[in-house]
């Protein structure tokens, strides 16, 4: 999953490379090259200027160019003319090519086809204010998406609302946008293509919950958009390798209604590590056992814990501690492995699970991660004991009569 997050966010990072004629709207200081299927085909560059004009171009040529060839004369250069304009401002490439199409085709007196193509696209700027890194005023195009601005401006502040970012033109807040639907429901509406005249405002979060732990958290947040770049840029990136390094802290928008489930999608899913039997609430100071399908409060904190990696071995052994976990491994081998029992070692043994649970244990027992092996210890043992306390009353002994002489 955290693959296919990165992948949505390099798709939007950069200019999209595929135009859709019938969505791009034209303006001012975007170029086109312009192809007209008549009696002759020829082409041209044009641009819209700032009043929102584009040229048309005519030539003179009476036959086709493909007639001369059969006949063996030579093509001459094509001599274009300025005929006259069309209002290019606001219309799509699709509308703007049928426009063309048919004044060309009152001109000639006969059907034309024209086929547009963007060559280069206008830029203008757009201010980023409110929960962003770097607020401040960005270069974009009309290929960029409101997510590109976001990553401009240095990705979002843990406080940040993703689900419910304003776009402004002028002082007029035109629409809300949940780039949250977006990221990890792949709603491309909740991720719209800029414009100008618009202002992007990032609010903050009002009501929260909070998911801490093993989920993959934004790959807009302020910390993943740096190691985005990070990325692009080709320098080295340090791959979290612990749960400490692991683990997110997100913030989410909270509504009524709002399950535990719903929270940590908001969040970006579990990590595989994700102990997903032991999640936990924190309400009211208190904690308590979770649920996916259970109902949130304002400021819950849910904890979504790793799945341990380690065993831990205590008690009568030589080198009690946490030896990594490995699939298949007994009690036997995992005491082994703390370097064997110690002499005062019991031959009784306990297993402390993640669920609360314990029992006794025989050597060939199998061992589940974030075990706790217990090696109970003999509290006397009586020959080794009771010769120490011999030796021990002799000196005292031995000590006292010395001092009486």
């Amino acid at each position: 999953m955290a693959f296919l997050l990165i992948q949505q966010v390099e798709g939007v990072a950069e200019i999209e490379t595929v135009v859709d004629k019938t969505q791009y709207r034209l303006g001012p200081g975007d170029k086109v090259e312009v192809l007209v299927k008549n009696k002759t085909t020829y082409s041209y560059r044009a641009a819209v200027d700032l009043h929102g004009n584009m040229d048309i171009m005519l030539t003179s040529m009476p036959i086709m160019i493909g007639e001369m060839q059969s006949l063996g004369t030579s093509v001459p250069s094509i001599e274009l003319q300025k005929v006259g304009t069309i209002e290019a401002f606001g219309l799509t490439i699709a509308e703007a090519e049928s426009l063309l199409a048919d004044t060309l085709s009152k001109i000639l007196g006969h059907h034309v086809v024209v086929d547009m193509r963007l060559l280069k696209t206008r830029r203008f700027k757009i201010p980023v204010m409110g929960e962003v890194k770097l607020p401040g005023i960005y270069s974009a195009s009309p290929l960029h998406r409101l997510s590109n601005l976001i990553i401009s401006a240095g990705g979002l502040k843990p406080d940040a609302n993703a689900s419910s970012i304003v776009v402004f033109k002028g002082d007029t807040a035109v629409d809300t946008f949940d780039l949250n639907s977006f990221i990890f429901g792949g709603k491309l509406s909740e991720n719209p293509f800029v414009s100008e005249g618009m202002r992007i405002y990032v609010p903050k979060i009002t009501r929260w919950v909070r998911v801490e732990g093993a989920v993959y958290g934004s790959p807009f947040s302020a910390e993943e958009v740096e190691k985005l770049r990070a990325m692009w840029a080709k320098q080295p990136i340090q791959v979290p390798v612990t749960p400490e390094e692991k683990a997110k802290v997100v913030n989410c928008e909270f509504r009524d209604g709002m399950t535990v489930g719903e929270a940590i999608a908001y969040a970006g899913g579990f990590l595989p590590e994700a102990d997903m039997d032991n999640i936990r609430i924190v309400r009211n100071s208190k904690e308590i056992q979770a649920s996916l399908s259970d109902t949130l409060q304002p400021n819950d904190v849910i904890k979504v814990p790793f799945i341990p990696n380690e065993v831990y071995v205590t008690g009568a052994v030589v080198t009690p501690g946490a030896y990594p976990y490995q699939p298949g491994l007994t009690v036997a081998d995992y005491i082994g492995k703390a370097g064997g029992p110690t002499e005062r070692a019991k031959s009784k043994i306990e297993i402390y699970r993640q669920d609360g649970t314990h029992f006794y244990a025989k050597l060939d027992d199998k061992v589940h991660r974030g075990d706790r092996i217990v090696v109970h210890r003999i509290s006397v043992l009586w020959w080794q004991d009771y010769l120490q306390i011999v030796a021990t009353l002799t000196s005292v002994v031995v000590t006292w009569l010395m001092l009486q002489r």
